[in-house]
């Protein structure tokens, strides 16, 4: 799309944050946009752009999530099955997740361990 200089435009992203000290709008929250990503992360964005998800799909949301934040860190698919569950636990405490958050993530570490990996893998990392 184009859109001229001060226009307007309503698009329903679907927004993912890499930074620990910031969190992802909620659902009709005001956002501005950025700038843009780059490297890896752009590369896994424009990937995951391709893709079309449910909204209600938490599980595919969170993973998706979850995986910017691994790529942020370096961690790559044939990384996953090197790093313990603790590892992986720590690093995703870097990303000041609440208790509760941190609660289902522990409960679902496994499946969301093997949805990480297959969307780095499809998108090639």
């Amino acid at each position: 799309f184009t859109l001229e200089p001060m226009g307007w435009i309503i698009l329903h992203p679907m927004v993912v944050c890499v930074e620990p000290e910031k969190e992802t709008p909620f659902f009709g929250e005001r956002y501005t946009i950025g700038g843009l990503a780059e490297g890896n992360i752009l590369g896994l964005a424009q990937c995951v752009c391709k893709t079309a998800i449910d909204p209600t799909d938490t599980i595919t949301l969170l993973s998706t999530q979850v995986s910017f934040w691994f790529l942020s860190e370096g961690v790559t698919s044939q990384d996953l099955d090197k790093i313990s569950d603790e590892g992986l636990l720590e690093i995703l405490e870097q990303k000041n997740i609440s208790a509760e958050t941190m609660s289902v993530v522990n409960s679902y570490l496994p499946f969301l361990r093997s949805a990480v990996k297959t969307r780095l893998s499809e998108c090639g990392f």
